[in-house]
């Protein structure tokens, strides 16, 4: 984690806050860490309570509709979020950001989106 000087959490990764950084710079508006609900919690009798799924992108440019998550390597439980994040949000685009040609894209691509 990074954390700023009075411990608020900046980001989670070293590559993530630079995503942050970069992105800042270019001044788009985002949201940092918006938590989007991907399966409601449900009491089903015999079971318990399986409780409501959710993921939290790095980055939410919500006028474009895209999320932005800087990932170094993806996990099976981040491509099943993806997925299920695709199927629920289906007018929202997804990008992974894992180097800095991803990075730039993604600037491009929501810069692009705002001028339209």
């Amino acid at each position: 984690k990074v954390l700023s000087s009075g411990g608020q959490v900046l980001a989670d990764s070293q590559w993530e806050y630079r995503c942050r950084q970069v992105i800042e710079e270019s001044g788009l508006v985002f949201v940092f860490q918006r938590k989007f609900e991907l399966l409601p919690t449900v009491r089903p009798e015999g079971l318990g309570v399986l409780r409501k799924r959710t993921w939290t992108p790095d980055f939410t440019f919500e006028k474009e509709k895209v999320v932005a998550d800087a990932k170094g390597f993806m996990t099976e439980m981040a491509k099943l979020k993806v997925h299920l994040f695709l199927h629920v949000y289906p007018d929202w685009r997804v990008v992974l950001i894992r180097n800095k040609d991803d990075l730039y894209n993604l600037i491009k691509e929501v810069m692009r989106y705002g001028s339209e």
